[in-house]
C-alpha cells in the first residue's frame, strides 16, 4: 500500500486495511495465526491469503470479515472502521464527500451529523431510536 497523508482522503476499506495490520501485529498475530484463530472462531474461509489480500488493499474486506476481525482482535468494530489517532486519516465517503478520521467515531455512534447531512433527520432518528421501547 502506497504511503497515504492525512489530507488524502482514502476509502473506508483502506482504514480497514490499516486498522486490521496495525491490530493485529499490536496483538502478536502473525497472519496465519490470526487466520487461524478466525477458523478455530468458526471463519475457516478467512485464511492467510485473504488476510494478506484485505492488509495490502487488493481486497475489500466485508462487513462480515469486518465483525470476526474485531472478535478476534478483541476490539469493538469501530476501531477497524475509524483511524487512529497516531495516523490521523480523511475517509472518502463519495467521490465528493470526505470526512476527517476524527469525526468518523462521533458519526458512527451517531452522535454527530456530517455537515453534508440533513441534521434534522439525523438527530430526529437518533431520538427515535433512543426513545423506542424495548
Amino acid at each position: 500500500m502506497a504511503r497515504i497523508g492525512p489530507d488524502q482522503p482514502v476509502s473506508a476499506g483502506t482504514v480497514v486495511a490499516i486498522q486490521l495490520k496495525e491490530l493485529r501485529q499490536r496483538r502478536g498475530y502473525t497472519a496465519k495465526q490470526f487466520a487461524d484463530r478466525c477458523a478455530e472462531l468458526g471463519a475457516p474461509a478467512i485464511t492467510v491469503h485473504v488476510v494478506a489480500n484485505i492488509e495490502t488493499g487488493r481486497r475489500e474486506a466485508s462487513v462480515n470479515e469486518l465483525l470476526v476481525f474485531a472478535l478476534v482482535l478483541d476490539v469493538a468494530p469501530i476501531h477497524l472502521l475509524t483511524p487512529s489517532e497516531r495516523r490521523p486519516l480523511t475517509v472518502a465517503v463519495t467521490g465528493t464527500v470526505a470526512v476527517r478520521g476524527e469525526l468518523i467515531p462521533r458519526w458512527l455512534r451517531g452522535e454527530q451529523a456530517l455537515p453534508e447531512s440533513n441534521g434534522r433527520q439525523f438527530y430526529g432518528f437518533a431520538v427515535e431510536q433512543d426513545g423506542a421501547p424495548d
